[in-house]
């Protein structure tokens, strides 16, 4: 539904701008919005995250193998980022930060609109939600073939919410602890990750 939502506020906008509906003057006061929406959405996580003690207690006790997940993630997504970027003939930098949302589409997307251009920021938006429809997708399987640990990896920054109960259904709630804790570290990482990787 999320998900639905979000695709039709796009495209609603793609129309507005086409149409030319709007007044010309809103123009201004719509691309300033991006950053004050982005600013907003990275406190109301930062806020999420103070507030889950649980998640913080949790993440404290856990194993090394489960924080060195996130490492294997950020390797593999950058690292396909730069070979997806070689083969379309693309921006390096560019690719691997659209690759460095890690599915988190939301946030990415308005970022790279913001710092860099609208199509990037559109690029960004699909290839992240791309993603989390594909780690929905494949985690069970994943599970089956390969083990919780590559299952939990594919899922990206979604796996401390939109992919955590399939993770946790099919690969048992130790899963579930070490998809939260990834999740968890993966959000923290984006907004750091974005702004080193296009210098």
């Amino acid at each position: 539904m999320t998900l639905l939502a979000i695709m039709v506020s796009m495209v609603l906008g793609i129309i507005l701008a086409y149409t030319g509906v709007l007044p010309a003057s809103w123009s201004e006061t719509f691309s300033a919005l991006p950053f004050y929406c982005l600013c907003v959405m990275l406190a109301v996580v930062g806020y999420g995250m103070g507030k889950d003690k649980e998640a913080l207690r949790i993440l404290l006790k856990s194993n090394l193998y489960t924080l060195l997940i996130p490492l294997g993630t950020v390797t593999g997504t950058l690292l396909g980022g730069f070979v997806a970027g070689t083969a379309l003939n693309m921006a390096i930098r560019e690719s691997m930060a659209v690759a460095g949302g890690f599915g988190w589409y939301t946030y990415s997307a308005v970022y790279l609109t913001e710092v860099c251009s609208p199509d990037l920021g559109a690029i960004a938006f699909l290839s992240n939600v791309f993603r989390e429809v594909l780690a929905i997708f494949t985690i069970p399987p994943l599970v089956r073939i390969t083990g919780m640990y590559p299952a939990v990896s594919v899922g990206g920054a979604t796996t401390m919410d939109v992919t955590l109960p399939i993770i946790v259904k099919y690969a048992g709630s130790q899963a579930g602890i070490a998809a939260f804790i990834h999740g968890v570290i993966i959000s923290a990482i984006v907004p750091v990750l974005l702004p080193v990787i296009l210098g």
